[in-house]
């Protein structure tokens, strides 16, 4: 897990010898009664031990790599993970991988993190491999030891760990040194539980320690030019000036930052210099060559000063271009005595002809510059017929310029495929020629590309006496910055939903727990006659539904408590037909397309049946005059596309693929898109709650898996859903009746909520169940009632005004390890809860409260 580079390598003989021992049929190593030290030192005492390790078939070690050798030759009896021929397939299936992997991965498994790890990572361990193999984490990187219970504590706790240029203080070749590294921790499942971790490490010191000395060379030459009186200024290898010392600001008056970028001396050069300084620093831009040129800079107070401008190109080790470093020397006195004298010698032919000159290799260099640039450049007259146009605009519409000089640019094909561009074009030309800049997007259908977004600018040149003479257009496209920015929008706007809805189902969770529970005992009493126990039926089964509205809510915001397993999706649609069908009506035919050799997905049964009757729901509003209800299921197996899983869809991998497509209606783009949302419907007041297919959209997400609507106005609707598909067999699975009651006479519960309905409800199913009763209103009370008390139980909230449950659970642990306890809590504030702590979320009944108290007595 952390490292520095270049450790030390095994010698290429006692590979080889190692791999000829391993062929063997039995094979015979010598395992020293010692390891190695971190500071490389040998302190083998005694003799050593001689195994003999019969020779397994592992194909998940096949291969070439040292640690394979390794591995193999390891006596792993004596660790956590036993003997290597009896290791879970999860586990051999990752130590195949990392050891086949070229980066450095590590594998702790166990609770004690046992080590594996593979050739990359074994350089990053200098001295202390290969001894570091086999041992806990905690025990090989001593100095580390606290950092790794850490990550230990959170992956096995299901959680993962990201770390970039993490410092570290490491002796991994016997000397204490620090690195920096970039950690990566995941747990690794083993079943259904994290048995493992795998940490994917890359070392970054080089890196670090770089950006440090570049840093304080910065920081040096930004002092020694300052202190300088000449202008000095930095520009990137591609000649955006990043910084100015404090005289050029002096000097111009502009506002400190002002001047940096492409075209920073644009608005301070005089406009006769711009173009000659302008091309010849592109020469040298484009060869690498030092740059020098004169041209006059504004004062502050509007007087324009000759400059000798020079600027070296920086390079690094390798001589590739990385940077120039300029100074603008002051020459305007100079300047003014060589022109007196050229004024004097020459005559006003030879001036005429050199500038002559000038100018053509100025509009040599221009040329060169818009035909290479790769946003859209054109040039009109002021009527607005163009006059030119780079290649990257040709291009677009693949044409010559001969096919369109001559045209009106709002009749040229850039627009002519757009609906109303062309007359807006037309209006944005008249603007511009009246001298207006004109600036929009733009969304225009191209010949080349088709619907494309750009960033338009249509500006006037203007003579000196400020007349149009010509309009200049340019674009840069934004269609990628656009999709990208939408994604965005789209992504967070569903985070946000999620957060809002999961805990608003928590304040229900906490509302409902008492008119459930006091409906319910109600109910077991069978109080009143036949019209009041009906009315307590009935205000029961509304409960029961805000209770399963309250779980949608979770299962859209992701926070609906899961107990994924493997599913026989083949036999729940089957099972399931009847009632779809019943719940569909006659007008509307069920056909079912399921593969015969489907496997298993990992999902929650109840959940999935809840998703499927939804969607089926859906189907049949859409289909008003009847039609086809079509479910399916097949496996799919996604390959990896190099983007992984993320907003972009699920990880490639083995999927069940349920669709169900009817004949409906359909909907159009932007209802669609919404359809996901929470309480969006499309069904009209009092006819949907708009959950249904944000709970199944959370269900796919919290299962690994994803969701995919396609649909056309008319033509209908098919919703995919994506499950992982489970390598583990369908088990039966024992579903024992909840107990009514626990017998009586079993001990004091001390109960602890700081919400009086709740705590009332709750204490009225534990005397109906049999428990003598204590309530406290607070985790302290419930300290001080338990120095006066015998409590042989402890049933308590978890969030609570003061100290949490977890607080006082872990407190009265102190004195009674044993005490028995039970935690109750809605959803959203499980965060902190100790996984062996056993818990009840609200809202409940009286049975499921007896049936985790009983479970709680068995053990």
């Amino acid at each position: 897990m952390m490292a520095a580079a270049g450790g030390q390598q095994i010698p290429d003989m006692a590979i080889a010898q190692l791999r000829e021992v391993v062929e063997q049929k039995q094979r015979s190593y010598v395992v020293p009664n010692h390891l190695p030290s971190f500071d490389g030192q040998d302190r083998r005492q005694g003799p050593v031990t001689i195994l003999t390790v019969p020779t397994v078939s592992l194909p998940f070690l096949d291969g070439d790599q040292t640690v394979i050798a390794l591995i193999r030759a390891f006596d792993w009896d004596q660790t956590a993970l036993g003997p290597i021929d009896q290791w879970s397939s999860p586990l051999r299936t990752i130590v195949g991988m990392l050891c086949r992997a070229t980066n450095p991965i590590v594998l702790l498994w166990g609770a004690d993190g046992v080590m594996i790890y593979n050739d990359a990572y074994a350089v990053i361990a200098g001295k202390r491999h290969p001894a570091m193999l086999g041992s806990k984490v905690r025990e090989a990187w001593p100095e580390a030891a606290d950092f790794n219970d850490h990550v230990m504590t959170e992956a096995l706790a299901g959680r993962s760990l990201a770390y970039r240029d993490l410092a570290l203080t490491i002796a991994r070749n016997g000397v204490d040194e620090e690195a920096w590294f970039n950690l990566d921790y995941a747990p690794v499942l083993d079943g259904v539980r994290p048995a493992g971790v795998i940490a994917f490490v890359t070392e970054t010191t080089g890196v670090v320690k770089d950006h440090a000395a570049l840093r304080q060379s910065e920081e040096q030459f930004r002092a020694f030019a300052q202190a300088m009186p000449n202008h000095v200024w930095a520009a990137h290898a591609d000649g955006f000036i990043y910084w100015l010392n404090d005289q050029t600001y002096s000097y111009t008056g502009a506002a400190p930052g002002t001047m940096e970028g492409t075209s920073a001396w644009g608005s301070v050069v005089h406009p006769d210099d711009f173009l000659l300084a302008a091309s010849r620093w592109s020469d040298a831009l484009a060869t690498g060559a030092v740059y020098e040129t004169e041209f006059r800079i504004r004062r502050a107070g509007g007087a324009y000063c000759w400059f000798l401008v020079r600027a070296e190109p920086v390079r690094d080790e390798s001589g590739s271009l990385v940077g120039w470093v300029g100074t603008n020397t002051n020459i305007d006195a100079l300047r003014e005595t060589e022109s007196a004298l050229r004024i004097a010698n020459d005559t006003l032919e030879s001036q005429v002809s050199a500038r002559t000159a000038e100018l053509q290799a100025k509009k040599a260099r221009l040329r060169a510059i818009f035909e290479t640039s790769f946003g859209f450049q054109g040039l009109l007259d002021p009527a607005g017929r163009l006059l030119d146009a780079n290649a990257t605009s040709l291009a677009a519409i693949g044409n010559m310029l001969d096919d369109v000089a001559g045209a009106f640019y709002w009749e040229t094909p850039w627009f002519s495929a757009t609906p109303g561009m062309a007359e807006a074009m037309r209006v944005a030309v008249a603007r511009v020629a009246s001298g207006d800049v004109v600036r929009q997007e733009l969304l225009i259908n191209l010949p080349v590309g088709g619907w494309r977004w750009f960033d338009f600018v249509m500006r006037p040149i203007l003579s000196p006496e400020g007349h149009v003479t010509a309009i200049v257009p340019e674009a840069i496209e934004t269609t990628e910055r656009r999709v990208a920015e939408e994604a965005l929008r789209q992504s967070q706007k569903l985070e946000a939903m999620g957060q809002l809805t999961g805990g608003v189902a928590h304040d229900f969770n906490n509302l409902l727990t008492p008119i459930i529970g006091t409906l319910d005992l109600l109910s077991r009493r069978e109080l009143g006659g036949e019209r009041e126990r009906r009315l307590i039926e009935g205000g029961l089964q509304s409960a029961e539904r805000a209770k399963m509205l309250v779980q949608r809510l979770l299962a859209f915001a992701r926070r609906q408590p899961l107990q994924p397993q493997p599913v026989d999706v083949a036999v729940l649609i089957h099972s399931m037909s009847d009632l779809i069908a019943s719940t569909s009506g006659p007008r509307i035919r069920i056909d079912l397309a399921i593969d015969d050799r489907l496997p298993a997905a990992t999902a929650e049964v109840n959940q999935l049946e809840m998703a499927l009757l939804n969607l089926a729901v859906n189907a049949r509003d859409a289909m008003t005059a009847g039609g086809t209800l079509t479910i399916t299921a097949s496996a799919v197996h996604l390959a990896d596309d190099g983007r992984g899983g993320g907003a972009s869809g699920p990880a490639p991998g083995r999927y069940v693929r349920i669709s169900v497509s009817d004949t409906g209606i359909g909907m159009d783009e932007d209802t669609r898109r919404r359809a996901i949302e929470p309480f969006f419907s499309t069904k009209g007041i009092g006819k949907g709650t708009g959950l249904g297919l944000s709970m199944v959209h959370g269900l796919a997400s919290q299962l690994g898996g994803a969701l995919k609507i396609s649909s056309k106005l008319g033509l209908g609707t098919t919703i995919e859903l994506m499950l992982p598909a489970s390598a583990t067999p369908v088990a039966p699975v024992d579903q024992p009746d909840l107990p009514a009651v626990i017998a009586s006479g079993i001990g004091t519960v001390l109960l602890v909520d700081d919400e009086e309905p709740v705590r009332q409800t709750t204490a009225d199913m534990l005397i109906e169940l049999g428990y003598r009763v204590i309530e406290a209103h607070s985790g302290e009370a419930a300290i001080e009632l338990m120095q006066h008390h015998g409590v042989d139980m402890i049933v308590t909230d978890h969030l609570m005004g003061g100290m949490t449950g977890m607080a006082l659970i872990d407190h009265v642990r102190i004195t009674q390890p044993d005490m028995p306890v039970l935690v109750i809590s809605g959803y959203a504030d499980a965060a902190g809860i100790a996984v062996d702590v056993p818990r009840l979320t609200k809202p409940f009944r009286s049975a499921e409260l007896a049936a985790m108290l009983a479970t709680i007595h068995k053990y």
